[in-house]
């Protein structure tokens, strides 16, 4: 099976890391730019193209890792040469994400976007405890993740990329990523409130923050804010409040806690460490691993159901982004 990393930046390097780690034969590997070819080439031992068209044979697989306005394009590709495709989280309008879904949808082959947050041990639990019903109904959560910009790739400056573009920028990116998690375990929300704008003095013309209020099935408020400006650290708190007791997980801490009514008392405390970040990496390398993993299954199942994602829940995971700026308007 020959794969195609389409982009070998930050996120198609951790790609070629993670088929490494599940044993796969080596990708070919594919970008414009002639320095990341060479970079990829020598660390990785891979072949590397400039051209789609120098490519000796057809891939099977395709992996897309470039910035989010080339994600279209390349599914288009994809599934114009009959191969399966991985789409990395996307940020965009509600058109490119209704063309990405009828691709998708109308292809033979397996295409799917990715779902990283899930693979990770909080979410993960977090989703569990609440389908068992743990600290009862949910009633309000609150929920903050926050990175430092210039933490996301410090080898290179934010302008020199994607995340300083108003429509890819940085925190408006992490919003779609978050709530794909989010919505699989508590439903399809709908937009109340937002606030968004460009408060600190990074160098690019996005918005830094978003602070959004969203209603879930059941009557459920929550309360989550993006941002780019933690640091020294990266922040990701959550609290779940329920009818039967309070469920919350750090990030920074690596714990998760829970507490019911009537025990008074911590009566689960589970770490959530899954391993070690490559240099340079704010995340560890396990879930993409994982996630990588469950594609590939569904690739030789041919099954695209058997990978928790599709482009129908991206497409709505992407309309609330869209309802929620408009409120902010």
């Amino acid at each position: 099976m020959l794969i195609l990393i389409v982009g070998l930046g930050s996120m198609g390097r951790r790609r070629i890391r993670n088929l490494r780690e599940l044993g796969m034969s080596a990708p070919v590997g594919f970008d414009l730019r002639e320095d990341r070819r060479q970079s990829a080439a020598a660390e990785y031992g891979i072949a590397t193209v400039g051209s789609l068209e120098s490519l000796e044979e057809r891939p099977d697989v395709v992996i897309v890792s470039t910035s989010p306005q080339s994600h279209l394009p390349a599914l288009e590709w994809a599934a114009s040469i009959g191969a399966h495709a991985f789409v990395e989280a996307s940020v965009s309008g509600r058109e490119e994400a209704r063309r990405m879904r009828q691709i998708a949808t109308a292809s033979p082959t397996v295409m799917v976007p990715s779902c990283t947050m899930r693979y990770f041990r909080g979410p993960a639990r977090v989703r569990d405890l609440v389908a068992s019903g743990a600290v009862g109904r949910p009633l309000l959560l609150t929920h903050h993740v926050g990175q430092w910009l210039p933490d996301w790739h410090p080898w290179e400056s934010i302008d020199s990329y994607y995340v300083s573009n108003r429509e890819t920028g940085g925190a408006r990116e992490i919003v779609p990523f978050e709530f794909t998690w989010l919505n699989e375990v508590f439903g399809q929300p709908r937009a109340v409130s937002c606030r968004r704008g460009r408060i600190s003095d990074l160098p690019a013309d996005i918005d830094d923050h978003y602070h959004s209020v969203v209603e879930y099935p059941g009557g459920m408020t929550a309360a989550v804010t993006i941002e780019v400006l933690s640091r020294p650290v990266a922040t990701r708190e959550f609290r779940l409040v329920g009818t039967e007791g309070v469920l919350r997980f750090s990030g920074q801490r690596g714990l998760l806690e829970m507490e019911t009514t009537g025990s008074g008392e911590i009566i689960l405390a589970e770490d959530l460490s899954q391993g070690s970040a490559a240099p340079g990496y704010i995340y560890p390398e396990t879930p993409y691993v994982d996630e990588m993993r469950d594609f590939l299954g569904s690739v030789a199942a041919g099954e695209p159901a058997r990978f928790p994602n599709d482009f129908e829940r991206d497409e709505r995971v992407l309309a609330l982004l869209n309802d929620l700026e408009d409120m902010s308007r």
